[in-house]
């Protein structure tokens, strides 16, 4: 994989080669870095933000997990020459992933933060009665369905998913809205979600072993009551 120091939210990798502290955002699963657009343009006014797409590292046996993601993440700071402390911000399963990182290398972090954050109780979710979560979709319904969209084309995608925009995000330049259709278009994008759903309990449970070490962290969450009522 080769690193550009342009930025193009079409990329698979985002650097805005702007002074200041780093700044890496670990996306959720099946989410683009260019929904935090807004966010990149008023961090890098006083960091350096780094982010990336995970299904566009094609290194290795094809297996998604916490762990794949944890080595893409220390290339990246190898290939952009950073050796001081990050700031690493999570979201979602993308926090698994800081969590994983930020416990086999405390030293190379400068604080965490956790947006929304899958837990590492993920397995917890199995005893809880969430009626919209639940009818929605299970694990193994999740999988199968990505890995039918990962046989398809980008034309057969796009005629299968029809891809929309939020009214937020249709408000982004024009560019940004392109990057964000059209990342919902490419099958390697549900190929690295049907191996990531397989492993996540896995990943959470074995993550959880370790303890935290003594880092700033900030968590960022929904409202609790809200989220049962969600069933999510």
């Amino acid at each position: 994989m080769s690193f550009r120091s342009t930025i193009s939210y079409s990329d698979p990798y985002l650097d805005t080669k702007s002074p200041g502290t780093p700044v890496i955002i670990l996306t959720g699963m099946g989410c683009s870095y260019a929904e935090w657009y807004e966010i990149i343009q008023s961090l890098q006014q006083t960091n350096r933000v780094l982010s990336f797409h995970r299904h566009a590292w094609t290194e290795g046996d094809g297996v998604h997990r916490t762990s794949h993601a944890v080595r893409q993440l220390q290339t990246l700071l190898r290939k952009s020459k950073i050796q001081e402390p990050i700031l690493l911000i999570g979201h979602s399963y993308g926090g698994l992933i800081a969590q994983e990182f930020t416990k086999r290398f405390p030293e190379q972090i400068k604080g965490l933060v956790l947006v929304d954050s899958t837990s590492v109780d993920l397995h917890e979710l199995d005893a809880l009665d969430t009626p919209v979560l639940d009818g929605f979709s299970s694990d193994a319904a999740w999988q199968e369905q990505c890995r039918h969209y990962a046989t398809k084309t980008k034309e057969q995608l796009n005629q299968l998913l029809k891809p929309v925009l939020t009214d937020a995000q249709q408000r982004l330049p024009k560019a940004v809205q392109s990057a964000l259709i059209d990342f919902q278009k490419e099958p390697a994008l549900y190929a690295m979600m049907g191996s990531e759903v397989e492993y996540w309990k896995a990943d959470a449970a074995r993550i959880r072993i370790d303890p935290f070490p003594d880092l700033p962290l900030i968590v960022i969450a929904r409202d609790a009551e809200r989220a049962i009522q969600d069933g999510r």
